[in-house]
């Protein structure tokens, strides 16, 4: 049935909306790698671009076509080492596009494709010696301290980064506090809290 509206939107408006929404431009990263992926498998299987292949399934409007479709994108991914977390969302993301060029995407659909699980490897801490051989190499009093703090607080850069004199309790223990509010972290939905040791407080007050 035609219309006049506006039922569809063009791929950079798409990447425009997750840029928006999430203000971030690591997920404008995952989407625009997302749309690259599933283009050169268009390529590779039909030698067509990924909006014709979308355009096709929107005319045979077959569930099985576009099932076909998602499951050959998720089995590409695999094969190029991707794990199954990514391959997750990076389904979610190709669904969506899909779905915004017109085609009808129903959320049960993705109970029929099937995301293989990748082995676990299994996380090796780092050692006291490693981190002191590190920060050895350290020449920058202000670096030092970066790398010192995120070892000690178990922060991401990122959230470092957002931190301010405002957030931080200095303790009469001589360790210190580090509020972090639910804008700093990566998820930002929760607030969380951690600590520094006395050494890494020292070189902040020296630092600051």
């Amino acid at each position: 049935m035609s219309t006049f509206l506006h039922t569809t939107i063009t791929r950079d408006q798409f990447i425009e909306k997750y840029k928006n929404k999430s203000g971030s431009n690591g997920t404008v990263k995952v989407v625009k790698t997302v749309l690259k992926n599933a283009e050169d498998l268009c390529q590779d299987l039909y030698s067509r671009s990924l909006d014709e292949v979308i355009a096709e399934l929107d005319r045979v409007n077959d569930d099985t076509a576009l099932i076909n479709f998602l499951q050959s994108f998720i089995d590409k991914l695999f094969h190029k080492g991707f794990k199954d977390t990514q391959m997750q969302g990076y389904l979610g993301y190709l669904r969506q596009y899909t779905k915004s060029r017109g085609v009808k995407v129903s959320d049960d659909i993705r109970d029929e494709i099937s995301i293989p699980t990748s082995e676990i490897e299994p996380r090796v801490g780092v050692e006291k010696q490693q981190i002191k051989e590190l920060l050895s190499l350290i020449r920058d009093p202000k670096y030092y301290t970066l790398v010192l703090f995120l070892v000690s607080s178990a922060c991401r850069v990122q959230e470092a980064m957002h931190i301010r004199v405002e957030d931080i309790d200095f303790l009469d223990s001589g360790i210190a506090q580090i509020n972090l509010k639910a804008s700093y972290v990566k998820e930002k939905k929760l607030s969380r809290t951690t600590f520094v040791s006395r050494e890494c407080v020292s070189f902040l007050l020296c630092c600051g």
